[in-house]
């Protein structure tokens, strides 16, 4: 299929998010290009995603098991990637390495870059791996021509890991498409009652590691927000909103609590 573009996520389109909004307008912009987009996910959208991700030259399939290194969902894109026949094979939300672009390469795709969404644990310096170890990572992801890094210290990783050559990593920064309707903010106030009164601070697990149980990171990150807040008197002029998966178990709701965040 000349022109078309293959895009596998590995997540699970059950509401309408930013994986989602982006795999929209990424087969928005192909199609105005005049080429087709395929993606992929994990499972199948739930009926209100679907309707918002099919649109003229948008394409949406499954690939069950997205593990990098199982061979039922090898097998699986390797069926796909003979009946689309895309030009450009796109990975995203699966690691750097897996047998993906040994598949696309096999299938004659030119290009395969590679999307790094990997967060790292908290004081993490990058190092240069051994020769041998980059080398070895270089022949199991060969095909990859760039990696694109959705930060610059994921940016500085992936060059010290050595999967792809120097100066072929590229970092463009995750966002927020502010373009879009953000919808009612008088009823989203008065449904998490907050008083008119407060600012809103929105708060990302992604990014500051709240969503991570394991050791104390999330609630160190809390807890200098807590006194840099409490320092500039803001404590009493706003409401901290974080997502819900965040705060599974109430574990972080009591954090965010004893470090007086509201």
């Amino acid at each position: 299929m000349p022109g078309c573009v293959m895009s596998i996520f590995g997540a699970v389109p059950k509401r309408i998010g930013g994986v989602e909004m982006f795999a929209r307008d990424l087969s928005s912009q192909l199609a105005s290009a005049g080429s087709r987009s395929v993606v992929c996910f994990r499972r199948e959208p739930v009926e209100s995603v679907r309707r918002f991700l099919e649109m003229p030259g948008t394409t949406i399939d499954v690939v069950p098991d997205t593990s990098g290194l199982n061979w039922t969902a090898c097998r699986h894109v390797a069926r796909l990637l003979r009946r689309y026949r895309p030009g450009v094979f796109h990975v995203s939300f699966l690691g750097l390495v897996s047998l993906y672009p040994w598949l696309a390469r096999c299938c004659s795709v030119r290009h395969i870059p590679l999307t790094d969404q990997a967060s790292r644990p908290e004081g993490y310096v990058s190092t240069r791996s051994v020769w041998w170890k980059r080398a070895i990572r270089r022949v199991l992801t060969w095909p990859p021509e760039r990696v694109i890094a959705v930060s610059d210290c994921a940016a500085q990783f992936d060059e010290a890991l050595g999967l792809v050559r120097s100066g072929k990593v590229a970092r463009i920064y995750n966002g927020v498409d502010l373009t879009r309707p953000l919808g009612n903010g008088r009823l989203f106030r008065g449904k998490c009652s907050i008083p008119v009164n407060r600012a809103v601070v929105l708060g990302s697990p992604a990014i500051h590691g709240i969503c991570r149980p394991n050791g104390d990171r999330g609630s160190r990150h809390m807890d200098r927000a807590g006194r840099r807040s409490d320092r500039r008197g803001c404590l009493r002029r706003c409401r901290c909103v974080l997502p819900v998966a965040a705060l599974a178990g109430g574990v972080w709701l009591r954090d965010c609590r004893s470090h007086g965040l509201p």
